[in-house]
């Protein structure tokens, strides 16, 4: 079976049309993106043991040899990633 042929029968099962199958789809990827990052956010912030980037950020500027400055890089990719997939969340709803 194809995809085209399965969205199709999901479609028909569920009464949905092939729009909102879509939506309904893309907004369930996006929220499990949104929960890998979120726990790739936590894994970082763990492993620095820190709450929070500002906090990643004062210990990194307290100590200007301090190796995690790469961390805060990853940090802040996350974080500006997270901040678009809310966005494309919102712009489904």
């Amino acid at each position: 079976m194809t995809v085209k042929e399965i969205i199709k029968k999901v479609t028909s099962d569920y009464e949905l049309t092939e729009n909102e199958f879509l939506k309904k789809s893309t907004s369930e990827f996006l929220l499990k993106r949104k929960s890998e990052i979120e726990t790739d956010i936590l894994g970082l912030l763990d492993k620095n043991r820190v709450s929070t980037l500002k906090e990643l950020e004062l210990l990194i500027e307290k100590d200007k040899g301090h190796p995690e400055w790469e961390d805060l890089i990853s940090l802040e990719n996350l974080y500006s990633r997270l901040k678009e997939i809310q966005n494309d969340i919102k712009s489904l709803s």
